[in-house]
């Protein structure tokens, strides 16, 4: 009897499993949020909203990306004197997951310093339009994002929606700036 009991209870918690894995499921999932994708050969990747500094508005132009890093251009847009620097963004799985091969985030250095950590959290539009986490402190603490575009894209829609989001529930939507 209470085999029965523990095999029925071990049925229903597969099946209640099985039932939350589905509700999951979105158009958003399909897309993989790897940063080493987003951050492709020759890409322009233009920063759109912020919630940093408005003078943090900013234009990556790729210059070489391997498997591991990507080498790029950061021109600030906002600041009233255009300024650029070459970085080095370091790739890194940050998932808890085991077994993700693809990589979310990249430790941005100046220098071979330390400059910043930036998360791709969600993609949108064929991976065009990205929700990134950025922070400079200490233990990657923060509550900063930004949306970033390449290929013309816009912006708009699924992708502006999801920086809204994350920002409300954040408590920094008040900070949330178009560049």
């Amino acid at each position: 009897m209470v085999a029965g009991m523990r095999i029925r209870e071990a049925l229903l918690f597969a099946v209640l499993i099985k039932v939350a894995h589905c509700g999951q499921s979105d158009s958003r999932a399909k897309q993989s949020e790897d940063i080493s994708q987003f951050y492709s050969d020759s890409a322009n990747i233009r920063t759109l909203n912020t919630t940093l500094d408005k003078s943090d508005c900013k234009v990556d132009v790729v210059r070489k990306r391997s498997s591991h890093d990507v080498a790029f251009n950061r021109q600030y847009t906002s600041r009233t004197h255009r300024s650029s620097v070459e970085v080095v963004g370091k790739f890194m799985n940050t998932r808890r997951s085991m077994g993700s091969a693809s990589f979310d985030a990249m430790d941005v250095e100046k220098n071979g310093r330390y400059s910043s950590h930036e998360r791709l959290l969600h993609v949108f539009d064929h991976g065009n339009c990205g929700i990134f986490y950025v922070t400079d402190n200490w233990g990657r603490r923060g509550n900063d994002y930004e949306l970033r575009v390449k290929n013309g894209n816009n912006g708009r829609g699924n992708c502006y929606n999801q920086l809204k989001s994350d920002t409300k529930r954040a408590g920094v939507f008040s900070r949330l700036k178009a560049c």
